[in-house]
């Protein structure tokens, strides 16, 4: 059965008891935000909401927990479990890419690229591009990286030119024979960073990026609306004398 919500006042309960009811969960949590409401206010009917998306449509859930936070009761990767058991693979493959999950789950990632890849989609290569860099991350993330890391070069997803490959290695400095003179042929390479440097880069980008999360969770269960980009910083919006915005960024132990 499908409610008329749009008879309902704006940022009012019942539309966003309606909505929800409708399993329109985003426009719900879009009335939600307009009219300052918790979802507390309306757990009973939120909760039978998602139990049908997870059913029918975990995409929307996901597509919810991206801008609110997570608020109900399956996780993340439960949520990208039913989607990779659907066979929605373009859906997992822009969910797990948007929530950066490759390490737990390398191998569903792997076949839902090979699927673009055998059917020859138009955005295969893209994907492969986008989830190579994710790799990257995943490894020199380790605390023992290899003692070499391949890397591609950065070039747009569209791009039909083939990107070159790199070698990322700790730097040294090597010993230099007095009275010996001697220019060494340079490696065509624009990455001029230890494998050290970029390391700790990448440990630093998961420490910010879980600080952001939470002050986000915290930011959404206040009512405050919370915008995000993809540079790792958030914006705050609060409904106090007008619209004010504060940048969250450069978060660090000191």
């Amino acid at each position: 059965m499908q409610y008329d919500s749009t008879t309902l006042p704006l940022g009012s309960v019942s539309r966003v008891k309606a909505q929800l009811a409708n399993s329109d969960l985003l426009k719900a949590l879009k009335t939600c935000r307009f009219g300052g409401l918790n979802l507390d206010s309306v757990q009973p009917e939120l909760k039978h909401c998602l139990e049908r998306l997870y059913s029918k449509s975990p995409g929307v859930i996901l597509s919810a927990y991206y801008t609110a936070g997570e608020f109900g009761p399956h996780t993340i990767v439960d949520l990208l479990r039913r989607l990779y058991e659907k066979r929605d693979f373009p859906a997992f493959l822009k969910q797990a890419y948007r929530f950066n999950v490759y390490s737990e789950m390398k191998d569903e990632i792997d076949v839902a690229l090979t699927w673009h890849s055998d059917r020859k989609l138009q955005d295969a290569t893209a994907w492969q591009r986008k989830f190579a860099k994710l790799r990257e991350q995943e490894i020199l993330r380790q605390d023992s990286p290899p003692p070499t890391a391949r890397i591609e070069e950065d070039i747009p997803d569209n791009s039909k030119e083939t990107p070159r490959v790199f070698q990322l290695k700790p730097l040294g400095a090597p010993a230099i024979r007095r009275g010996i003179h001697s220019e060494e042929n340079l490696v065509d390479d624009p990455y001029i960073v230890s494998q050290t440097a970029r390391a700790k880069m990448e440990k630093a980008n998961v420490t910010h990026r879980s600080a952001l999360q939470t002050l986000k969770t915290h930011l959404v269960g206040y009512g405050h609306s919370v915008a995000e980009r993809i540079l790792p910083r958030g914006w705050g919006r609060c409904g106090i004398e007008g619209l004010a915005g504060r940048s969250l960024e450069g978060v660090s132990r000191s």
